[in-house]
């Protein structure tokens, strides 16, 4: 008895929900903290040093939830036979990134780690486009990503914003471009891989 053959998908393929839920979460999570470092605008004239520290109790605890969803997705992968390598790159950068600017602030600069976290997670990105396998229309967004992290960093650590004001501005549009990317991915994602 002959077997029938499986129809061909024209889109990408449905990932599997706890994957699935992850990339959608990092990208609200993204999106959060591009609004609430943008809310600081509001107070860094009149609090600068209240706006400092918030700002970097914002960037931390999105790193390190951002990290940990990032560890799960990797653990999900690995149990499931994907590719998992980068996420957990991905997952122990923000982690740690999280960990500095919540515990060694007073010995690193949050915006340090900011701008190298930027830049780990942009090296990352890059990565994960060129090793996608075959040809998809979301890999122009893994790429823009990974472009604007890089750049962003690049230029923090190059150029440091000389006012608080600049500052919030330049990281609320890092965080919500990071999350109107990372929600378009979201609807064209093909693999786990990319959570």
């Amino acid at each position: 008895m002959a077997s029938r053959p499986v129809p061909m998908s024209s889109g990408p393929p449905r990932l599997e929900q706890p994957a699935q839920w992850a990339l959608g979460f990092r990208a609200i999570l993204a999106l959060l903290f591009g609004l609430a470092e943008g809310a600081m605008l509001l107070f860094a004239f009149w609090l600068p040093r209240i706006t400092s520290a918030l700002m970097a109790t914002f960037f931390a605890g999105f790193a390190l939830i951002d990290g940990l969803v990032a560890l799960f997705a990797a653990v999900w992968g690995l149990t499931r036979g994907g590719r998992w390598r980068l996420l957990a790159c991905k997952g122990v950068t923000g982690v740690v990134a999280g960990v500095l600017v919540l515990f060694f602030a007073w010995w690193l600069k949050p915006l340090v780690v900011l701008a190298w976290w930027a830049i780990i997670t942009g090296v990352l990105q890059a990565i994960e486009a060129m090793v996608l396998r075959g040809g998809w229309r979301g890999r122009p967004l893994i790429v823009a990503t990974a472009a604007i992290s890089l750049i962003f960093g690049v230029l923090i650590l190059a150029r440091p914003p000389q006012d608080l004001m600049t500052l919030a501005l330049h990281v609320a549009a890092f965080g919500l471009l990071l999350g109107i990317l990372r929600v378009i991915l979201a609807f064209r994602v093909r693999s786990p891989d990319l959570v």
